[in-house]
């Protein structure tokens, strides 16, 4: 008989009660959504951090255009001038990027005439007078503004500084980047 009642123990022992079950999915369903919330914020996170490095590239990239100029013999797009907080002709562009087909598309205007430059995936490149970048409400926009101080921080020297502004800021957080330089 007592043989009969430890055997009786030991198969009610097995297994999981309703209750253990039910506190570990609610701790596998904390777990996995704390995992999920993770996840997505990564992704916001990255996708910030590349239109912050893009800001970066075409910041760099307008410096570079404007450092090949001497100042011994500027051109009339390099002269002391321009402004940060508005758009002064000769010194801003825009720049679209396009997000479904790799097209990066240059909008620039000199003289209130506009030219668009378009860089194809495949290598070729297209200039168009007088147009403007084709509009595509999913594409990246960027602003492009410069500043060039004539005989600063010294007297021969310029200081030259560029502001990128992400233009759609409803994709992303707000994105801007500046850089200067000063060079003679």
């Amino acid at each position: 008989m007592e043989k009969s009642l430890l055997l009786l123990k030991t198969k009610r022992q097995r297994g999981f009660t309703l209750v253990e079950t039910l506190v570990a999915i609610g701790v596998l369903t904390v777990g996995l959504m704390s995992v999920a919330a993770l996840m997505s914020q990564m992704v916001h996170t990255s996708s910030n951090s590349r239109y912050m490095s893009t800001a970066a590239l075409l910041c760099s990239e307008k410096l570079e255009d404007l450092n090949h100029y001497s100042a011994r013999t500027p051109p009339a797009s390099i002269a002391a001038g321009g402004s940060l907080a508005a758009d002064v002709v000769g010194y801003f562009d825009d720049v679209q990027i396009s997000t479904s087909n790799g097209v990066i598309s240059e909008t620039t205007t000199e003289g209130g005439v506009a030219q668009t430059i378009s860089h194809l995936p495949d290598g070729t490149i297209t200039v168009v007078a007088g147009g403007a970048a084709p509009a595509n409400p999913n594409d990246v926009v960027f602003d492009r503004r410069w500043v060039i101080a004539g005989n600063t921080p010294v007297a021969g020297m310029r200081q030259i500084t560029v502001l990128v502004t992400m233009q759609n800021t409803a994709a992303s957080a707000p994105v801007t980047f500046q850089m200067s330089t000063v060079r003679p």
